[in-house]
């Protein structure tokens, strides 16, 4: 694993480890439990496969450079810069957010 001052970028996989993540709706707040997951920055999209509760989701990338990613569909977002992952989402549910640390790997 590389040392989590790399940079990465387009092509590069990521592991990532939440260190807050919470869902929201009508009766209150509730803390989720930590999630492991694993994403590869594209291009054009990030694929996340099998990673617990991002799995199979793809995401496109609205704006992409070197150094970050924003990334969306209809109700969720993706905000990703250095070594910080920022997730929220808003649906009939309720309100999930999330905020993790990446390293390459």
């Amino acid at each position: 694993m590389l040392s989590s001052n790399s940079i990465g970028g387009w092509g590069d996989a990521y592991i990532c480890d939440t260190k807050d993540f919470q869902f929201m709706d009508n009766r209150g707040q509730m803390s989720l439990a930590h999630q492991r997951f694993m994403f590869k920055w594209g291009k054009e999209k990030i694929e996340f496969g099998n990673s617990k509760f991002f799995e199979g989701r793809d995401f496109i990338i609205n704006q992409n450079t070197s150094s970050y990613f924003f990334a969306s569909t209809l109700s969720e977002v993706i905000y990703f810069e250095g070594n910080n992952f920022h997730y929220g989402s808003a649906n009939i549910m309720g309100v999930y957010s999330a905020v993790a640390e990446c390293s390459q790997f």
